[in-house]
C-alpha cells in the first residue's frame, strides 16, 4: 500500500513542476491565451484531475472499509466539504491573479461526487461525453477579436460583463474535458495497481495510446491535399492540428496513463532511493505549492518589478522556485505528514 501512495505522490510532482513552468514563462498577452489553454487542456491539468479522480476512488474505498453501513454517504459528504473550501481557496487566489482553476476544479470534484459508484461503463461514457462537449465548444468558440479581447481588459471582474467575458476567456468548456479526465481517474482508482501486470498495462497501454494520437495528424498532413486544407473553414483546419484534434482527449489521456503507471513502476522499483523521494516528498505538497506559486510568480514578482528590483526572470523563475520546493518539502515532511494547506484541508473535511 505504501509504494501505491508514494506512485501517486511521485506522479503528482510531475506536473506541479510542469505547471510552475508554464505559470512563471508565460507574460500573459493576447496571444498567450492560446498557449494558456493548449496548457489547460494538455498533460499538466489532466494529470492532475486523473490523479484527483484516483484518490476519490481510493478514499471511497478507505471508507467502504471503515464504515461498511454507510457505504458512499461518508465519501461524497467529505469530497463535498473538501470542493466547497477548495472553491473558497479560488476565490481568494482570484485576488493576487485572475485563475479559475481551482474553482472549475470544485465543480469537477462535485460532478464526480456524484458519479462515484457510477459503474465503469457509464464513467467511460460520461468521459467520452464531456469530452466531445469540450471539442464541440472548441468549434464554437474559436477565435478572440481584437475587440473582445479588449472588452474583456476594460471589464471589471466581478460585474456580469467582467463575468461573462472571463468564463469565455478562460474556457469555461474546460470543465466539460476536465470532469472526463477526473471520471477517467475514478475508473483508474478501482483498478489492483498492486499487481505490477496492471502498473505495466497502465505505462505501456498509456505510451501506446498517445503515440497513436501523435501519429494521427502526421496521416492526416501526409495524406490530404493541401487543395483540401485550403479550401476547408479556419475551424476546421484548428479542429485537425493536434493539440485540439478531437481525438486529442484520448492522446492526453494516455499520456497521464502511461505518467501514472510509470510513476508506480519506479517507486516499487526504487522505494527508498535518494532521487525518488524529493519527488514523492514534493507531491505530497502539491496543493501548497499551487497557491505558494500564485503567491510568488504572481504577486511579490510583480511588486519586485514595480520597485524596479531585477531578479530572475522566465525558465530562471520556474528553476528557483521548484528547487525550493522540493527542499522545503524535504525539512517539512521530517516534521509533519501533511503540507499546510492539506492539512488545513482535512481538518475541516475530516
Amino acid at each position: 500500500m505504501q509504494t501505491r501512495i508514494a506512485g501517486y505522490d511521485f506522479a503528482r510532482s510531475l506536473p506541479l513542476f510542469g505547471l510552475v513552468a508554464v505559470s512563471f514563462t508565460h507574460n500573459w498577452s493576447q496571444a498567450d491565451f492560446y498557449l494558456l489553454d493548449a496548457d489547460s487542456q494538455g498533460w499538466v491539468t489532466t494529470t492532475f484531475l486523473v490523479l484527483a479522480g484516483i484518490g476519490m476512488s481510493l478514499l471511497r474505498q478507505r471508507d467502504q472499509n471503515t464504515n461498511p453501513s454507510h457505504r458512499s454517504a461518508v465519501s461524497r459528504k467529505r469530497l463535498i466539504k473538501r470542493a466547497a473550501l477548495l472553491l473558497v481557496v479560488g476565490i481568494c487566489c482570484n485576488l493576487i491573479w485572475e485563475t479559475y482553476f481551482l474553482c472549475y476544479y470544485s465543480i469537477c470534484i462535485v460532478i464526480g461526487t456524484l458519479l462515484l459508484t457510477a459503474s465503469d461503463r457509464w464513467l467511460w461514457s460520461l468521459a467520452l461525453i464531456f469530452a466531445l462537449i469540450w471539442a464541440a465548444c472548441i468549434a464554437w468558440t474559436f477565435g478572440y477579436p481584437d475587440v473582445a479581447f479588449n472588452m474583456y481588459e476594460d471589464s471589471q471582474p466581478w460585474t456580469a460583463e467582467g463575468t461573462a467575458f472571463r468564463l469565455d476567456i478562460y474556457r469555461f468548456h474546460s470543465i466539460f474535458f476536465w470532469t472526463g479526465s477526473l471520471l477517467i481517474g475514478v475508473w483508474l482508482g478501482r483498478w489492483k495497481v498492486h499487481d505490477l501486470r496492471v502498473r505495466r498495462g497502465m505505462f505501456f497501454g498509456g505510451i501506446i495510446v498517445a503515440l497513436v494520437w501523435a501519429f494521427i495528424p502526421w496521416l492526416l498532413a501526409r495524406f490530404i491535399p493541401l487543395s483540401v486544407w485550403e479550401s476547408a473553414g479556419e475551424t476546421i483546419r484548428w479542429l485537425l492540428m493536434p493539440i485540439f484534434l478531437p481525438l486529442h482527449f484520448f492522446g492526453i489521456w494516455g499520456i497521464a496513463t502511461a505518467i501514472i503507471g510509470g510513476s508506480l513502476m519506479l517507486t516499487e522499483k526504487y522505494p527508498d532511493a535518494i532521487w525518488t523521494k524529493p519527488f514523492i516528498e514534493t507531491g505530497q505538497l502539491a496543493l501548497t505549492f499551487y497557491v505558494a506559486h500564485l503567491v510568488i510568480g504572481k504577486w511579490l514578482l510583480k511588486e519586485l518589478e514595480s520597485l524596479d528590483i531585477i531578479y530572475p526572470v522566465g525558465i530562471d523563475n520556474a528553476v528557483i522556485f521548484c528547487i525550493c520546493a522540493v527542499i522545503f518539502s524535504h525539512f517539512w515532511r521530517k516534521g509533519f505528514e501533511h503540507g499546510p494547506i492539506e492539512w488545513a484541508l482535512r481538518r475541516v473535511t475530516g
